[in-house]
Order: structure tokens, then C-alpha cells, then sequence
């Protein structure tokens, strides 16, 4: 708690990650131990925060703070992060709808996966479903864009 206090990214975010689910009188610490570590530019706090705020866990439900703190840990790898930004985009409500935007993001997710087992059935198939949906031209631009990507990240 010390550290947390002292304005320990990590810490905060051990402490937003332990509070963090459906128990009532840990919302509220869940929501500010993760809102500091998520400010902070945790990623884990980062997407902990937005699942509150999406799920309105302790705070008024708001889908675009939601979207918000997801496509910010999205942008640096986070897994579940850039699933739910594919999700985002391909129903659209809170952003566009647009399945190329939607293809890209979770071919990033599962691309970057790293062949992790957890989940990767259900993202390869979501990712497939994704994919059968685009033109032959769109399939090639969300491509484009991933090769850029691995062009300019570092190994």
C-alpha cells in the first residue's frame, strides 16, 4: 500500500488488479487504484479500467471512456485490448462501424499472441469470421498495414 501511495505505477495497478471484479465493496477502489495505475500508462490497469467502465462496475456505464482506455492499451499489445477494439469496430455504436478497422485489429491480436493458447481458438475463429467478410482489396490494405507494423517494431 506504501508503494501504491508513493505513486508506484506496478504497485497501483496490484492493487486496482486485486480489488477488481463484482464484489460491491471493492468497486470503488478497484475503479481508483486502476484509474492511477491506467493514468500511469498500465497497460493490465489500463484495460482493467475500461471493462469498468464498460460494464458500469462502481461508476456510471460510459462505452466511450470504455473504448477510450482500451484502444490506449491496444496500441501497445494488450491482448484483450485489441479484441474489443475489433468488437468496437465491427458493430460500431460507439465508433464507426468499419470491418476493415475491425480485421486490423484483431489480426494485430491475434498476430501478436505470440501462439499463446489461451483464447487463440476463439480469436482464430473470431478472426476468420472477420476476414470472410472483407473484399479481396481490403484484405490486402489490413495486410499492408500489418507488415508495416512489423517493419517498425522493435525485436
Amino acid at each position: 500500500m506504501k508503494l501504491a501511495k508513493g505513486g508506484n505505477v506496478d504497485a497501483q495497478a496490484a492493487l486496482g488488479e486485486h480489488f477488481f471484479g463484482d464484489i460491491e465493496e471493492n468497486l470503488a477502489a478497484a475503479y481508483y487504484w486502476n484509474g492511477l495505475a491506467a493514468r500511469g500508462g498500465h497497460i493490465g490497469a489500463q484495460g482493467r479500467l475500461a471493462t469498468i467502465y464498460h460494464e458500469g462496475l462502481g461508476v456510471e456505464r460510459n462505452p466511450k471512456e470504455a473504448f477510450r482506455w482500451w484502444y490506449s492499451a491496444a496500441l501497445r499489445d494488450h491482448h484483450g485490448a485489441q479484441l474489443m477494439i475489433a468488437v468496437s469496430y465491427e458493430l460500431g455504436g460507439v465508433v464507426e462501424a468499419d470491418l476493415e478497422e475491425a480485421a486490423y485489429w484483431i489480426s494485430r491480436s491475434y498476430f501478436r499472441a505470440g501462439g499463446r493458447p489461451e483464447g487463440l481458438d476463439f480469436v482464430g475463429a473470431y478472426y476468420e469470421s472477420v476476414l470472410r467478410k472483407l473484399s479481396e482489396e481490403q484484405r490486402l490494405r489490413v495486410a499492408e498495414r500489418l507488415r508495416h507494423l512489423a517493419e517498425t517494431t522493435p525485436r
